[in-house]
C-alpha cells in the first residue's frame, strides 16, 4: 500500500481539504435548521395573534350590529310613538269642534241603514237608506237626483 499523491494513494491535504467542506456543510445544515426552528416559532405566533385579531374584529363586529339593531328599534319606536300622538292629537281636536253632532248622526243613520237592512232583507240599499233617514229623506232624495 502507498501513500503517495499518486492515482491510487490518498493525499493528507485532500483529506484535509474535503472534512474542511463537510464542517462546513454541517454548520450550514445546522444554521438551516436553527432558522427553521425559529421560522416554525414565528408562524406559531402569527398564527395566534391572527386568530386573537379575527375574535376581536367578530366582537367589535356584533357590537356593531347590535347598535344599529337597537338604533332601528329606536326609530320604529319613536315612528310609532309620534304617530300615534299625532293621532290622539286629531281625536281630541275633533272631539271639541262644532262638527260632534253632524258626525254622531252620521253614525246613527248608518246604524238605521244597517238595522232596516236586517229588519227587511227585501229593501235595496238605496230604498232601506231613504226609509231611515227620517227628516232628513226629502234631502238626501234631492242630493241624489241631482247627482
Amino acid at each position: 500500500m502507498t501513500t503517495g499523491s499518486g492515482p491510487g494513494g490518498l493525499d493528507g491535504g485532500t483529506c484535509l481539504r474535503n472534512l474542511d467542506k463537510v464542517m462546513e456543510r454541517q454548520d450550514k445544515v445546522e444554521a438551516l435548521v436553527d432558522r427553521t426552528a425559529l421560522l416554525a416559532h414565528d408562524a406559531d405566533v402569527f398564527r395566534r395573534e391572527a386568530g386573537r385579531v379575527q375574535q376581536r374584529l367578530r366582537w367589535k363586529n356584533i357590537r356593531m350590529l347590535t347598535c344599529c339593531v337597537f338604533v332601528v328599534i329606536l326609530v320604529v319606536v319613536g315612528a310609532i310613538v309620534l304617530a300615534s300622538s299625532l293621532g290622539k292629537g286629531r281625536g281630541k281636536s275633533n272631539s271639541n269642534s262644532n262638527d260632534d253632532n253632524s258626525n254622531g248622526n252620521n253614525n246613527k243613520d248608518n246604524d238605521l241603514i244597517a238595522a232596516n237592512a236586517v229588519v227587511s232583507p227585501s229593501l235595496s240599499l238605496d230604498q232601506a237608506s231613504e226609509n231611515s233617514l227620517g227628516p232628513f229623506s226629502s234631502f238626501s232624495s234631492s242630493s241624489s237626483s241631482s247627482s
